[in-house]
């Protein structure tokens, strides 16, 4: 399997049971409340088995860096990984070429329409603000929302930040970073009840999605 031409993107729900982790991801739980505990010990089990099927090593062996609030980071030969949840889902992608990903509920409300608009301030001629249906509104933000997002987590940068420091092309095909004025390639995909956010320059389409039961 030539690893250079996968873009690998897994859907893991959040009531599957746990997996296993390392004694030092287990200790940085020793101080979270049961809620977050459950999401660290679920994400970076479930990233670990992710990455175990595509090195063909044992899931407790792959040498992941992922602690807490930090994004996970994978030595140089193990390629690139990037996670991010919803309220009912985590997803895993994985590539040799960096990247970043964003799952959002498609389902998922918003509220603070003015906090947004500051966020997407660069953006706003790519949604209809005066849309007659809040739903079609919503959409069209959550849209970008995924998309920018995607771009923070591809850069490993802080989130209010990073979306200011981000914008999107006309056709929402690639964004630029107005500070380093490096440009990377965005993908949205609709998948059932999410919508997933995609940063990479990684020549591959990536559209075959399934949850991992």
């Amino acid at each position: 399997m030539d690893k250079k031409n996968i873009l690998a993107i897994w859907m893991f729900r959040k009531d599957l049971p746990l997996k296993s982790i390392t004694k030092q991801e287990k200790d940085f739980t020793i101080k979270m409340s049961d809620k977050v505990a459950h999401q660290f010990i679920h994400s970076r089990g479930y990233a670990r088995y992710a990455l175990s099927q595509i090195f063909n090593e044992p899931p407790l062996e792959i040498p992941l860096d992922a602690k807490p609030s930090n994004p996970p980071k994978l030595p140089l030969r193990y390629g690139y990984i990037s996670l991010s949840h919803c309220t009912d889902m985590l997803a895993v992608a994985w590539s040799m070429q960096r990247l970043g990903i964003d799952i959002e509920r498609s389902d998922r409300k918003i509220e603070f329409l003015k906090h947004f608009q500051k966020l997407f301030y660069n953006e706003l001629k790519l949604i209809n603000l005066n849309s007659p249906s809040n739903e079609i509104l919503r959409s069209q933000i959550l849209n970008l929302w995924v998309l920018k997002e995607s771009l923070v987590k591809w850069e490993q940068g802080k989130i209010i930040d990073g979306l200011k420091d981000w914008k999107l092309s006309r056709n929402c095909n690639y964004g630029t970073n107005k500070k380093s004025e490096l440009e990377v390639k965005v993908q949205s995909i609709n998948f059932k009840q999410w919508k997933i956010g995609v940063a990479s320059n990684h020549i591959r389409n990536f559209n075959k999605l399934q949850v991992c039961n």
